[in-house]
């Protein structure tokens, strides 16, 4: 699946409103969102690492909590980063949640 602000599978609402948002960007958007697709990537496993069962890096881990926005800091924060980005937060968060189960494989979503 891809970065949750270019899905299509994110359901028609916040497709909606994230295609009206690609239509022209200012640098300053393409850069934060460069920030959100660099937490997408961290929370992402390696396509060459070795998983071990019921193991999550430390990064990964706190990649995935932070785009799960597991504590009100990290929501804040990842609130002001999507508002720059001009990305639905709302969209961001229930797909990081729905992909990275908390306690969960990051694998798990990913079948």
């Amino acid at each position: 699946m891809p970065c949750p602000y270019e899905s299509r599978e994110m359901g028609e609402a916040c497709t909606d409103r994230a295609e009206s948002r690609l239509r022209m960007l200012t640098p300053e958007q393409k850069l934060w969102r460069a920030v959100l697709g660099q937490a997408y990537v961290d929370a992402e496993p390696a396509p060459d690492e070795v998983e071990i069962a019921d193991f999550v890096p430390p990064k990964r881990a706190k990649a995935q909590r932070f785009l799960r926005a597991d504590t009100p800091h990290d929501a804040e924060i990842l609130e002001v980063i999507c508002d720059f980005a001009d990305v639905p937060c709302d969209c961001v968060v229930l797909w990081a949640r729905e992909r990275y189960a908390a306690g969960g494989s990051s694998n798990a979503a990913a079948a």
